[in-house]
């Protein structure tokens, strides 16, 4: 171990600089050169009085590694609602909201996404097999998907990785039944997004837009799979469901990330299906300036945002709004997952 020792008082202790940058503080024993006491006050005070000089440089750890297939989103604060003053009368008053960072999938939950973390919770206690759900082929959305199904299914994923589980019953692992379950929104594994942070998503950093993405305030057949009708800002030209996936049997659904991406480099925020949400639906949610990050605290529907293969251009704006009772699904119902941003370190670099 080689270093440079430092000039010391007598009998006090010994400090070696080593080219790490960290000060190695011997025992006094050890700096008068009996061996016998310093074996008898034992190897564990070369950790203990381990410490980093203090004119060394700090080293700053790396950042952490995005999950892969997710995208970072910083938070912030925007204004949630429709700025347009065309929607409902649950999208308004306008209210400034404030977002905590996350991670959110690049793409809505696919089939084959579904079917793999499914198979490894099925045998491991999960109740997943019974949930109906489907997908016109592995790279689209998985659908028929209740709220409850997709909130044990994120549980599911988060054990399969390693991670700790977000939703709990009584302090377990939600892994079964039909529960209202607590949510630890600080836990690093998988959950879906609040109302807020969808719209926050979705909105890809572009204040006051009627769709994901900036520049434009209109949509067609080129952005997003959705059902074409006379709305001035629907510039597809034409009444009906999406020309290229039209045909056959109904869903008409497309394959995740076929249509471009909005500003935060997520795929299909609108049309396509339906995305399940944490939050209770509360049609007045809008009349209250508190910032709820969960949103309200009971109800008896959950949440939808985003827009459907099956719906007009006016539900797939990003300030539109759905509900359900969390047991039902449908082949225009799906979701996506997000998880919590890594906490930083206690103190600073080199405490």
């Amino acid at each position: 171990m080689k270093g440079v020792e430092r000039r010391r008082r007598p009998g006090a202790a010994a400090t070696v600089l080593l080219a790490s940058g960290w000060l190695l503080a011997a025992p006094a024993a050890f700096a008068a050169g009996d061996l016998g006491a310093t074996i008898r006050h034992g190897v564990g005070w070369m950790g203990s009085l381990l410490r980093r000089a203090p004119d060394a440089p700090s080293v700053s750890p790396p950042p952490p590694a995005v999950p892969a297939g997710m995208a970072p989103i910083a938070g912030g604060r925007f204004r949630m609602g429709d700025a347009f003053g065309e929607g409902g009368a649950d999208e308004g008053p306008l209210r400034e909201r404030v977002v905590a960072g996350f991670y959110m999938d690049l793409t809505e939950v696919t089939l084959a996404r579904w079917q793999q973390v499914s198979a490894w919770g099925e045998a491991r206690g999960y109740d997943l097999v019974f949930s109906g759900a489907a997908g016109v082929a592995t790279n689209h959305p998985v659908h028929y998907v209740s709220w409850y199904d997709c909130v044990k299914w994120c549980n599911a994923r988060s054990e399969m990785e390693g991670l700790a589980p977000c939703y709990t019953v009584g302090g377990e692992p939600y892994r079964s039944g039909e529960s209202a379950p607590v949510c630890d929104g600080a836990a690093d594994g998988y959950r879906l997004p609040t109302e807020a942070e969808w719209e926050y998503a979705a909105r890809g950093g572009a204040a006051g837009r009627r769709f994901p993405w900036d520049g434009a305030d209109d949509i067609g057949p080129d952005r997003a799979n959705y059902r074409g009708g006379a709305l001035g800002y629907d510039r597809g030209g034409r009444d009906g469901y999406h020309p290229r996936y039209e045909g056959g049997a109904m869903p008409f659904t497309s394959p995740v990330a076929a249509f471009p991406a909005n500003g935060y480099g997520l795929y299909d925020m609108a049309g396509n299906v339906w995305e399940w949400c944490w939050d209770w639906y509360d049609a007045a949610a809008y009349a209250s300036a508190e910032n709820l990050p969960q949103g309200p605290s009971f109800g008896t529907l959950r949440v939808l945002r985003g827009g459907s293969w099956y719906d007009r251009a006016d539900r797939c704006r990003v300030a539109g709004r759905n509900s359900l009772t969390p047991r039902g699904s449908g082949s225009d119902l799906g979701f996506r997952t997000v998880r919590a941003l890594p906490r930083p370190a206690a103190g600073g670099a080199g405490e």
